[in-house]
């Protein structure tokens, strides 16, 4: 129960872009076969085999920026599908309540879609098991009704795909084992057994920040249009001057490793789509750029993923397609120099620019 304490108070004075989440989760649980041996004497002595079971329980905890520490309950229960060692028909189950903090690592994530991110991550829990053998007969005579608290801990390996902003689905494989629990039978004979435990878990959770698996940064500068100069251009004497021609420039800014267009953009974008609707211009260029917090290849991939989704804003303004022509800089030509892996909100940006 201490280390759950620890686990949930942990991360009380963590930076503001980190973030709690709640899990609800269940699942399948196989039992490996245990012994179950007489201890001070005793001569019992069984093997235990189990039926499939299940689990479930929830989890809270804090995500440090891809570190997560969290404090977890589960319930696991399996039937007892035979005793060998004795004769007779079994019945019976063992229950196992467990409490642990958890520790876990996000160590790869992937975009496999626009805003759809594949993460895999790796852990490992320590804390409290209560392993209870229910009711186990054979043959009609109650053999145990037992159940003994012992230091528990597990491996924790699994994947996560985001559904909403808010929601990510996951799916674990858990390694449970503890130090051996005794138990007392009807005879009053003191026994122990152990406990591993395979289980694969379904879950569900609900992230308070801002976005699942990634954290809010520093709101960008308010993007206004910008417009540039146009180049000089020298003229011949005697000839007549050409009429001056501007470019107009057009920022919008996004969130670490996002392409949503966001509210403040929309309004940027939309007022850019009305002016390149009045205007006779032949192209649009719209170039992508990414801060450096991530690699150089994700970040291309990043910047060319943002021009697209200006562009496809842009034609559901009423811009031609055939006028638009998209790149991306990915982590190169940035507004404000930051040395590698810094998230810097005014780079990660598109420039919308009108001839």
């Amino acid at each position: 129960m201490l280390l759950f304490v620890l686990a949930v108070a942990a991360p009380v004075g963590a930076a503001a872009e980190e973030a709690w989440y709640v899990r609800a989760q269940g699942g399948g649980n196989y039992a490996d076969p245990e012994s179950i041996t007489g201890l001070l004497g005793s001569t019992f002595n069984r093997t235990s085999e189990f039926k499939s079971g299940y689990l479930a329980g929830a989890a809270v905890g804090y995500d440090f920026n891809g570190f997560r520490i969290e404090g977890e309950f589960l319930y696991r229960e399996n039937d007892v599908e035979a005793l060998i060692g004795g004769t007779g028909v079994v019945s019976g189950d063992r229950s196992i309540r467990t409490v642990t903090a958890n520790f876990i690592y996000d160590f790869y994530k992937t975009e496999i879609a626009p805003d759809r991110f594949l993460g895999v991550y790796a852990g490992f829990g320590l804390g409290t098991a209560q392993v209870s053998l229910n009711g186990v007969t054979q043959g009609g005579t109650l053999l145990i009704d037992s159940d003994d608290s012992v230091f528990a801990y597990q491996a924790i390996f699994g994947v996560s795909h985001t559904l909403t902003p808010r929601l990510t689905a996951n799916v674990d494989y858990r390694y449970l084992t503890t130090v051996g629990p005794e138990f007392v039978t009807a005879a009053n004979e003191s026994v122990e057994s152990g406990v591993e435990d395979h289980s694969i878990l379904f879950g569900l959770t609900w992230h308070f920040g801002p976005e699942p698996g990634m954290k809010s940064q520093p709101s960008a500068p308010a993007p206004v249009p910008a417009v540039t100069r146009p180049a000089e251009r020298r003229v011949a004497e005697g000839s007549p001057a050409p009429a001056p021609r501007t470019t107009q420039t057009f920022l919008v800014f996004f969130d670490w490793d996002q392409t949503a267009v966001r509210p403040d953009a929309a309004q940027i974008l939309a007022e850019a789509a009305a002016v390149a609707k009045q205007g006779v211009a032949t192209v649009i260029q719209l170039t992508g750029h990414a801060d450096r917090s991530g690699s150089r290849g994700y970040n291309q991939g990043l910047s060319e993923r943002r021009a697209a989704a200006v562009k496809n804003f842009l034609v559901g303004q009423g811009v031609a397609a055939n006028q638009i022509v998209t790149l991306g800089r990915g982590e190169d030509d940035p507004l404000v120099a930051t040395p590698d892996n810094v998230r810097e909100p005014r780079n990660r940006r598109v420039e919308i620019q009108l001839p």
